[in-house]
């Protein structure tokens, strides 16, 4: 319940693959940068600086990522996205904030969805956009708890099709052999303890927000 799969022996033998993830997540922070706030790229890298100084939590928003349905871990693809707690206080910064935590919250969900189903996560590599955007990186990071490992190479999607190849044509023995000839050794970002702690909170209140909107938004994703 709430993977998309799982996969025996998907890959290899004797293992399984799990499909998780978000249904939305950079297309949301470009959303907001673009076709909301209208900015260029400069600003918004600018915006971005501004939300990575705001503390943790401090916006009082709760943002859902939902823009385009969920994954994992509540295979719904009728969940819409939402900002609750808006006032006139609150700015683009304040905003855009707000929609970077709910990423990290998501991403921490789908990890905490794995622990739920009895799959436990000792390590997390992760690649991909949000190495660009640090208000997004730092933030998953925390909220995740966990350290994440960045390898060198940012498109690992090219990599896994290389080994998958070099494996098929004969080249490598097998994908364990493929992979770690392929591998790169990155960086290590460790979390914030003291942040993870605020994001736990947080991720109870998101949890929550999404259970007590959830017949709205199916109400309304119909109309």
């Amino acid at each position: 319940p709430g993977f998309w799969g799982p996969y025996p022996d998907a890959l290899m033998d004797r293992h399984w693959l799990l499909e998780g993830g978000q249904v939305s997540a950079g297309s949301i922070l470009t959303w907001l940068s673009r076709r909301v706030f209208g900015l260029d790229s400069e600003g918004h890298r600018r915006l971005i600086d501004e939300a990575a100084a705001l503390p943790v939590g401090s916006t009082k928003l709760m943002a859902l990522d939902y823009f385009m349905g969920n994954r994992t871990p509540y295979r719904d693809p009728a969940l819409r996205g939402a900002f609750v707690g808006l006032s006139l206080d609150q700015g683009r910064a304040q905003i855009y904030r707000a929609a970077v935590e709910s990423l990290a919250l998501g991403s921490a969900n789908v990890v905490l969805g794995a622990i739920d189903a009895g799959v436990s996560c000792r390590r997390i590599v992760s690649s991909g956009g949000f190495r660009r955007n640090a208000a997004w990186l730092r933030a998953t990071v925390d909220a995740l708890g966990m350290p994440v490992e960045l390898p060198a190479e940012d498109n690992l999607t090219i990599l896994g099709a290389v080994a998958s190849a070099a494996t098929a044509t004969g080249l490598m023995a097998d994908l364990t052999a493929a992979a770690a000839a392929v591998a790169t050794v990155g960086s290590t970002i460790e979390p914030d303890l003291s942040a993870h702690a605020r994001y736990r909170d947080m991720l109870e209140q998101y949890r929550a927000a999404t259970l007590s909107l959830r017949p709205l938004m199916h109400a309304l994703s119909k109309e």
